[in-house]
């Protein structure tokens, strides 16, 4: 099990055969304006070069961005893998084909900072 970074946010991204969506979903997870960040990309069997794509942007954003691959095994397994990876105080699940909106993080953390009885930030 990682040591657990305090403030950090992981995400966590499963991937299956579809590189161009995985592209901008880990832009719009790089474009957050809060730090520190990982992004945690586990690549479920892509057979369409999603699993290539994924170790570029591992290569070009080291120690931010991390790859791990498995059989198919569908997104479930996928995103458990990425969680066992994970540093994160915070963890975020993120599909592949969603986008999430520049101040995501920084809103949350600071709710969930702000309200420490408060377990899980979502919707914003």
């Amino acid at each position: 099990m990682p040591v657990i970074i305090p403030g950090l946010v992981s995400t966590i991204i499963p991937v299956c055969n579809r590189p161009q969506m995985l592209r901008e979903a880990v832009a719009s997870v790089l474009a957050q304006t809060y730090r520190p960040i990982e992004i945690i990309i586990a690549d479920d069997g892509s057979t369409d070069g999603a699993g290539q794509a994924a170790d570029e942007l591992a290569s070009a954003h080291p120690g931010v961005v991390l790859t791990v691959h498995n059989p198919n095994r569908g997104p479930g397994p996928a995103r458990e893998a990425g969680r066992q990876l994970a540093r994160g105080e915070f963890i975020q699940y993120l599909d592949s084909d969603d986008l999430l909106a520049p101040r995501k993080f920084e809103a949350q953390v600071q709710l969930l900072k702000g309200n420490p009885d408060c377990g899980i930030a979502y919707g914003i």
